[in-house]
């Protein structure tokens, strides 16, 4: 399971970090391991952001990968990019156990990098 997105440019690491909520759903739909969303949390626990982006130079927002790459300087024609999935119905699959698992689990990323349901 691919937890991660990095640019690497002039030895520079950028890591590419998406809303947790968001992130979690994809990652569970593109698990093919579907034995119930909150019971996968507890099993799966994928890593945070915040870990598998510390040796990063910058950190971008998905949502807005365009601008904040421009802002620093990186060409984004031709960016892999543009072909990730975002899922813009995550919503749906939560219910209270896993919206507070996922809160619990993911606080700091969602502090840190602004991140809300």
């Amino acid at each position: 399971m691919n937890q991660s997105l990095y640019l690497e440019l002039d030895n520079k690491l950028i890591g590419v970090a998406r809303n947790p909520y968001e992130r979690v759903v994809a990652l569970y739909k593109h698990s093919f391991y579907w034995i119930g969303f909150d019971k996968w949390l507890l099993e799966e626990k994928p890593k945070t952001q915040c870990s598998l982006y510390e040796d990063c130079d910058y950190i971008v927002h998905l949502e807005n990968w365009r601008e904040e790459l421009e802002d620093l300087g990186v060409p984004t024609n031709n960016s892999f990019l543009e072909k990730v999935w975002i899922s813009t119905d995550y919503k749906r699959w939560y219910t209270v156990k896993s919206l507070t698992l996922v809160s619990e689990l993911y606080k700091e990323d969602i502090i840190r990098f602004g991140y809300s349901y």
